[in-house]
């Protein structure tokens, strides 16, 4: 089974992958991803307190290891472009 760790760095490796690959073709967009998928955590953790129990305690905790993954991948793409930009 997978550790939460894991998961998370799994995670923040395929959102900066997909940033990158989007990155490439508009620079602009590649803030937009990680953005997206922190929205889309956070409404996911809305609806986890909506279905309740067990399953939504799963839920819950999937949409926030999902958030942090996003919030650690828009400051590794921020801080990459940061270092970039001074070279």
């Amino acid at each position: 089974m997978l550790n939460s760790y894991t998961f998370i760095i799994m995670i923040t490796l395929v959102i900066l992958i997909f940033s990158y690959l989007i990155g490439r073709k508009k620079e602009s967009l590649r803030y937009v991803i990680p953005l997206a998928v922190a929205v889309l955590s956070l409404a996911g953790f809305i609806i986890s307190l909506l279905v309740g129990g067990w399953e939504g305690l799963g839920y819950g905790a999937l949409s926030i290891m999902v958030f942090v993954a996003a919030v650690l991948s828009l400051l590794i793409v921020t801080i990459s472009q940061m270092v970039k930009r001074r070279r």
